[in-house]
């Protein structure tokens, strides 16, 4: 048991401080050997189009709305054309997405503000074609 120079009324002699030390460092032997661990995150659940995140004692952290990317097929690319952020276009042999809003000038210019998600095969020359079809 701690003692308090407030409750004694006197000051505490050298055995009573080292009594409290004793005191504490026993208290805190205790607390490193039977650690009770907090709750964590048990379960993370996704149904549909929500994530549900669940404790490690069972406490519901809540339900959360995932986001949806509201991609918008924009056809071919084309210069002097405002784009903004999700948009979809076909450049050359690829299919790519809007990373920024922009107003295109030139592809070389632009190239910064697409990332490249599908890439179509370069179909052979057109006389490869005819000579193997001949």
């Amino acid at each position: 048991m701690i003692t308090y120079r407030t409750d004694k009324g006197a000051p505490l002699t050298i055995d009573e401080m080292d009594g409290n030390f004793r005191d504490i460092e026993s208290r805190l032997k205790i607390l490193e050997t039977h650690l009770e661990s907090g709750e964590g995150i048990g379960k993370i659940l996704i149904q549909g189009d929500t994530l549900n995140i669940v404790g490690t004692f069972g406490t519901d952290f809540g339900t959360f709305p995932l986001p949806k990317a509201s991609l918008k097929p924009r056809g071919v690319w084309s210069p002097q054309t405002p784009y903004q952020t999700l948009d979809l276009v076909k450049y050359a042999h690829g299919v790519y997405c809007c990373s920024q809003d922009h107003l295109s000038t030139l592809w070389e210019q632009d190239a910064h503000a697409w990332q490249e998600i599908l890439t179509f095969p370069t179909p052979p020359p057109l006389r490869t074609l005819c000579k193997s079809v001949g």
